[in-house]
C-alpha cells in the first residue's frame, strides 16, 4: 500500500474520480483540503434552548449562507458537513484529519479517521472544542485534509466484480445532516468545561449570598445598637462615644487595634480612720518643798520671829 502523491491526486481529480467540485489549488503536498459546507450542528445547552426560534427549527442546527459564520463554544460537540463530495475508488482508502491550525485551537476530530473504499458522498466530521475559547468558522473555510492510499490487490489481481463485503455500497448518504444524527446530540453534553463553569457559578452565588448575609447582619446589629442607644438615653444611661465607635467598627470588619478602656466613674474609697492619739501625760510637780516649809508644814520658828 502506498499513499498517493500530489501529482497522482491531481491526475485522478482532473478525471473526475475523487473530488466534486474540484479545485486544483486545494491540493497541498499529498493532501486535498476540504472545505466547510452548507450545514452544521452544535450541541445546545439550556440557555440556547431558551432563545426563541422559528417554529419547527432545531436548536443548534444551522444552514449557512455563502460565507456564513457560526461558533462552537468550549465543551460543545458539533457535526460539520463538507462542501465537496468525496469519491473513493474501490481499490483505495482515504484518511481524514482536521488541519493543524484548528487542532492547536483545541478542535478535536472524534468521528473517525478513514473513508471506506467505494465511498461516494459528502463527509460528516464530528468535532469537539476542547480549548478554552469559543471558535468561529465560516462556510468555504479550508478545514479538513483528505489523504488517499492504494490497497494491495489479492493474488491474481482484482476480480472483475468486487465482493460487496469489501466495498461500501451506500451512495449519497450524507448530502445533508440526518435527523438520526441530530437526535442523538440534542441534549447537553457533559464536559469538564461545563462542570468547571457550573462550579464557578455556584461559588459566585455563594459569595453573593454570603455578602448579603453579612450586610443584613451588620444592618440588623446597627439597628439594634441604635435602639439600645435610644433606650439608654431615655433611661439616662448613655454609653460613651468611644464605645459606640468601637462597636460600629467591629460590625463592618474594621475594629481598632484594641477596645478603649471603660471610663472609671466610681468614687475612691475613704482613707482608713487613724487611731486617736493618747491624752497628754499630767505635769509632774517638783518634789522640792517650798521655802519656809518642811514636809509641807510652816516653819514656826521663822514665823515667831
Amino acid at each position: 500500500m502506498g499513499f498517493w502523491s500530489g501529482e497522482k491526486l491531481l491526475q485522478r481529480c482532473q478525471a473526475g474520480q475523487v473530488i466534486q467540485p474540484f479545485n486544483e489549488k486545494a491540493i497541498v503536498c499529498a493532501a486535498y483540503e476540504l472545505t466547510l459546507g452548507e450545514y452544521a450542528f452544535t450541541t445546545a445547552d439550556d440557555k440556547d434552548r431558551a432563545i426563541s426560534v422559528k417554529p419547527g427549527e432545531t436548536p443548534g442546527l444551522r444552514k449557512l449562507e455563502q460565507n456564513g459564520m457560526f461558533t462552537i463554544r468550549p465543551g460543545q460537540f458539533a457535526y460539520l458537513l463538507t462542501e465537496e463530495v468525496v469519491i473513493v475508488p474501490d481499490d483505495a482508502i482515504g484518511f481524514i484529519s482536521v488541519k493543524a491550525g484548528r487542532k492547536l485551537d483545541g478542535l478535536i476530530n472524534v468521528s473517525g479517521f478513514h473513508v471506506d473504499p467505494g465511498w461516494s458522498s459528502r463527509l460528516v466530521f464530528g468535532v469537539f472544542n476542547a480549548g478554552p475559547q469559543e471558535l468561529a468558522f465560516q462556510r468555504g473555510e479550508r478545514l479538513f485534509l483528505l489523504f488517499l492510499a492504494d490497497l494491495d490487490p489479492p493474488e491474481g489481481g482484482w476480480p472483475a466484480v468486487r465482493d460487496t463485503r469489501y466495498v461500501y455500497q451506500a451512495k449519497g448518504k450524507y448530502d445533508t445532516l440526518t435527523s438520526q444524527m441530530v437526535q442523538k446530540m440534542l441534549g447537553p453534553v457533559p464536559s469538564l468545561y461545563r462542570v468547571d463553569k457550573a462550579t464557578k457559578d455556584l461559588e459566585q452565588r455563594i459569595a453573593t449570598l454570603g455578602s448579603r448575609s453579612i450586610l443584613a447582619t451588620g444592618t440588623a446589629s446597627l439597628a439594634l445598637l441604635i435602639s439600645l442607644a435610644m433606650l439608654s438615653r431615655v433611661l439616662g444611661i448613655l454609653p460613651s462615644a468611644a464605645n459606640v465607635q468601637h462597636t460600629v467598627s467591629g460590625l463592618f470588619g474594621n475594629p481598632p487595634a484594641s477596645p478603649p478602656p471603660p471610663a472609671d466613674t466610681s468614687t475612691p474609697p475613704p482613707a482608713p480612720a487613724t487611731a486617736p492619739s493618747p491624752p497628754p501625760a499630767p505635769a509632774v510637780q517638783s518634789a522640792r518643798p517650798s521655802e519656809g516649809t518642811t514636809s509641807g508644814k510652816p516653819d514656826n520658828h521663822k514665823a515667831g520671829r
